[in-house]
């Protein structure tokens, strides 16, 4: 049962070690990593049952998706949410985003009319001076922005595609361009890295990247890389997992990833730090699915 990692007996091994030392952080940290930790164990049940069912009482190591309930829940979310959802009201594109792209990577495509009522949906989130807020009525944000825009793309019809305003996202681009080469995240909104990435991939997307929109900000992220090998939101921050995705994957749009320091990323300090700040236990089991269609 130990082909996985999440159901090797010492896989417990891996978990926080607070040295004794009591603390908020801590306790949050065990609180999260016990919730994972149930999941590991319902999932290595299953994994048992499944043996006992097979006619030689051993199962094949590979979990079944279950696409079709998956596929259903990811249709229900694109007309109705519980209010335990209230608190993403600003985060309504990232909604569209994740489902769509769940979908997507099923290979479902919605029905032509949910499409149309999504695009519509996007549209009354467009500010009028460029960019997407999270929600109707909200300001512009490079984040709903990224996530709208990949919504569109990834709905791929010309209603879609007419629905963004390249012209106005340009000037919203460029507006929150920094001269050190950093992004604002909104207007007047605090800077880091994400608002690279974000700004590059919406760029890329809909075919208005420009050296005046990126100039200098290939430099300001490798400013980001610190000593452990990732990355951190600004210049003089601590490594972290997200800052880090989005730092390596803003110097590719840009092309300009050979100016990271791949070996500390990739062979040294950077697996070293990921091991310390005890990402392992979020690891998830990576190999091959089966599905039940």
């Amino acid at each position: 049962m130990d082909f996985f990692r999440c159901t090797d007996e010492k896989h417990v091994l891996q978990r926080c070690n607070n040295d004794g030392i009591v603390s908020q952080s801590f306790e949050q940290q065990f609180a999260v990593e016990e919730s994972v930790a149930s999941l590991y164990r319902q999932f290595s049940e299953e994994l048992s049952n499944q043996a006992e069912l097979t006619p030689a009482g051993k199962a094949d190591q590979i979990p079944i998706l279950k696409r079709s309930s998956h596929v259903a829940f990811l249709n229900k979310g694109l007309s109705v949410l519980c209010d335990a959802y209230e608190c993403l009201d600003a985060s309504r594109p990232w909604i569209c985003y994740w489902i769509l792209h769940s979908l997507d990577l099923l290979n479902e495509r919605v029905s032509d009319t949910t499409a149309s009522n999504i695009v519509k949906f996007l549209m009354k989130c467009q500010h009028p001076d460029g960019g997407f807020g999270g929600g109707p009525d909200q300001i512009a944000h490079l984040a709903p922005t990224y996530a709208a825009v990949n919504a569109l793309c990834i709905i791929g019809t010309e209603e879609a595609y007419r629905a963004i305003d390249r012209e106005r996202l340009y000037k919203f681009l460029k507006r929150l361009k920094t001269p050190e080469g950093s992004y604002q995240m909104h207007d007047l909104g605090e800077v880091d890295i994400r608002g690279v990435y974000c700004a590059a991939a919406v760029a890329h997307l809909t075919n208005i990247y420009t050296e005046e929109l990126f100039d200098c900000c290939a430099e300001w992220v490798v400013g980001c890389q610190t000593y452990e090998g990732g990355y951190g939101g600004i210049p003089g921050m601590e490594a972290h997992g997200g800052y880090t995705f989005c730092g390596f994957a803003a110097l590719v749009l840009l092309g300009k990833e050979h100016l990271a320091d791949a070996k500390a990323l990739l062979v040294t300090t950077c697996i070293e730090w990921m091991v310390n700040c005890r990402f392992q236990v979020y690891l998830w089991c990576r190999d091959g699915l089966q599905t039940d269609r």
